[in-house]
């Protein structure tokens, strides 16, 4: 729960260990290093100069992007979750030794060849549609214009095509025509040019010229180019058969990329150093359990001093996250909504009990629950995923297991699916009924009852929360006034509204009505304290009204609780679905000879989706509950990561040696 110490640390050495003390910082990964805002007179930062690694990253990331067409795609969930290969560290050593960058230059080659190709064979199909309309063109283009005659091709109107025909001295083809356009060929003695010129233009005859740079017939030019299509098509898969032989170094690519962005980060680093002539001095931020580690890594220069100071009130402290292993797999939750501040605590532990209780509520049913956690780990053990994918993973274990204990507690199985079980499972009907303390779809009520009331043990336990942090900050009084009062209300004011409102017998109900009504007096008295005006009357009159005005956090707190009605909706909407989609099944048996097959595929397609869509409006739900309701009664949020300088690949996990 509490957030790792950190202090700021300034490490001053003589320049000759510099190159050695940042291996020593990227090996270790203990220190996130911070730029100097502001440079001492004396001091300078060095001018670094990453051009040649930066290409080298671009060819790379390039490569990457490019072979990725060829090579064999990560299933749907794989690359959903983008995860990290591992490889030995000797692979890794072996790849970056001998890795080429020559295969770069192919590569680019071979992008150029294949972009010539589909460029060339776009403009060949363009062609072919051009001149399809005048496929039937008998005249070549070499004799468009000859020593007496000139042809001309184009297009007008099918209306005006009479006015063409009738002329004596035209030959004429029409290859194409539509309703409303035809496209002709007029043939014609050179003498008549002029009359002709002035009657297309009358006419408002188009003239084209045909495209493909032939010499004969449209027929002719489109059966060359389709030729040409073909022989471009077998060149082009020439060159893919070698872009997909190429592919499969794909990983040689990830890994050289990272092993240089490794080197660009140590080479980077030095920016953030401030220098003398002789010596540097770097900042930054460690955690203060690390420190005794950290010095031991220095140990090795003599001429090095490592001071260390704790954050002052105005310092950006990064923060980092640990909890035990049972609750690691939770900070995946904390990080959706964002890091903590470093003055704030870590909410994971306290989010854990009631974010799995709520998802298993929403599911509530034993067989989800356990094809939950089987689908779980099938993908922990199948599928490649990243960190973050891993915990996430497990968290839905522990949600399998918590909906099937829930599921067991209100009647879920698959719904009501032993109902329909053979006779020689009927038992398990039996079993089913005699395990059910709750059953949601015949008492729905009650367990709204159960949601409600874990909304306002959440609710208070927010709010008691947030008066530890006071207490622990010092701030006593802000503790017993502005949560203390609370703490008192709600519960003592849940069971006085329970007792006058529906006559329900509270044990002690005139004790906890008066204990509201302390509470209520106490909010109005203390709620506007830090309120001031230069006029006592005004001060007075400010601090009485904002006192007033805070009981109206009654209705937000209300409101809290009452939200935590979706968990009977959520659980509601899993038991009635999957209920009917057995009756769909069981009707569907009925179908002659296909019937029970038909029944067995419904039965396994429609729980698996009602599967998916309630798992995850269960995990969006119960986050959200812990997002709106439970966070903002102690968090605020928006803490920055702590990056220690080291080695974070992006593609590449080296296997940790035995």
């Amino acid at each position: 729960m509490p957030i790792p110490k950190m202090q700021k640390v300034h490490i001053v050495a003589h320049a000759d260990h510099k190159d050695a003390i940042i291996e020593k910082l990227h090996d270790a990964g203990l220190v996130e290093v911070e730029t100097f805002t502001e440079i001492l007179e004396g001091l300078h930062t060095e001018d670094v100069d990453a051009g040649d690694l930066e290409r080298k990253l671009a060819d790379l990331s390039y490569g990457i992007d490019f072979l990725y067409t060829f090579s064999v795609k990560p299933n749907l969930l794989e690359s959903f979750f983008l995860p990290r290969y591992k490889i030995e560290k000797k692979h890794y050593e072996a790849v970056v030794n001998e890795f080429d960058f020559s295969i770069i230059e192919e590569m680019k080659n071979l992008d150029q060849t294949l972009s010539e190709l589909k460029n060339e064979e776009t403009r060949l199909k363009s062609i072919i549609e051009q001149l399809q309309p005048w496929e039937t063109l008998t005249i070549a283009v070499r004799d468009f214009e000859t020593e007496r005659t000139v042809t001309e091709v184009g297009i007008i109107s099918t209306e005006a095509v009479s006015e063409i025909l009738k002329l004596e001295y035209v030959h004429v083809e029409i290859p194409f025509s539509t309703e409303r356009k035809t496209w002709m060929s007029v043939t014609y003695l050179k003498d008549y040019r002029d009359e002709l010129e002035e009657i297309f233009r009358k006419l408002d005859f188009q003239k084209v010229s045909l495209p493909g740079g032939s010499e004969g017939t449209p027929a002719e030019t489109i059966e060359e180019a389709g030729h040409q299509i073909q022989m471009l098509q077998k060149e082009r898969e020439k060159v893919r058969e070698r872009c997909m032989v190429l592919a499969e170094r794909r990983m040689h690519l990830m890994i050289v990329y990272d092993h240089y962005l490794d080197i660009k980060k140590r080479h980077d680093v030095r920016k953030d150093f401030a220098n003398t002539e002789k010596s540097f001095i770097l900042q930054g931020w460690i955690r203060k359990e690390d420190l005794p580690v950290l010095r031991k890594e220095l140990s090795f220069a003599d001429e090095v001093d490592i001071s260390s100071y704790e954050p002052s009130d105005i310092d950006d402290v990064p923060v980092g996250i640990e909890n035990r292993r049972a609750f690691k797999p939770f900070e995946v939750i904390t990080r959706i909504y964002g890091l903590p501040l470093y003055k704030e605590i870590d909410p994971t532990l306290l989010l854990a009990p009631f974010f799995i209780v709520f998802f298993g509520l929403c599911l509530s049913d034993f067989l989800y629950g356990a094809a939950l956690i089987l689908l779980s780990v099938f993908a922990l053990k199948k599928i490649k995923v990243g960190p973050d994918a891993v915990l996430l993973f497990k968290v839905l274990i522990m949600g399998g297991v918590v909906t099937m204990v829930l599921g067991i507690l209100t009647g879920g199985w698959a719904g009501d699916l032993t109902l329909y079980l053979p006779e020689q499972l009927s038992f398990l009907e039996n079993v089913r009924q005699s395990l059910t303390v709750i059953n949601l779809l015949e008492n729905p009520i009650l367990m709204l009852e159960i949601a409600l009331i874990l909304g306002l043990v959440q609710v208070w336990a927010g709010i008691l929360i947030r008066g530890y942090m006071n207490v622990r900050d010092g701030y006593y009084l802000d503790a017993i006034f502005d949560q203390g009062l609370w703490l008192l209300l709600l519960p003592a004011g849940t069971l006085a509204l329970i007792n006058k409102m529906f006559g329900v017998d509270v044990p002690a109900a005139g004790l906890m009505l008066n204990l509201s009504l302390a509470a209520l007096v106490g909010l109005v008295l203390t709620q506007g304290r830090y309120q001031k005006a230069s006029n006592p009357v005004v001060a007075l009159g400010k601090k009485a009204m904002v006192g007033v005005l805070s009981i109206y956090n009654i209705f937000g707190y209300l409101g809290d609780v009452l939200s935590y009605s979706r968990i009977l909706a959520l659980g509601l909407a899993t038991a009635a679905l999957a209920s009917a989609f057995n009756m769909v099944a069981v009707q569907a048996s009925g179908i002659k000879i296909l019937g029970p097959i038909i029944m067995v595929m419904f039965l396994i397609l429609l729980h698996l989706l009602n599967i998916v869509i309630s798992s995850l409006s269960a995990f969006v739900h119960s986050g959200r509950l812990q997002f709106v309701e439970y966070f903002t009664k102690f968090l605020e949020g928006g803490g920055r990561t702590f990056k220690p300088f080291g080695s974070h690949p992006k593609y590449i996990q080296i296997k940790e040696e035995d």
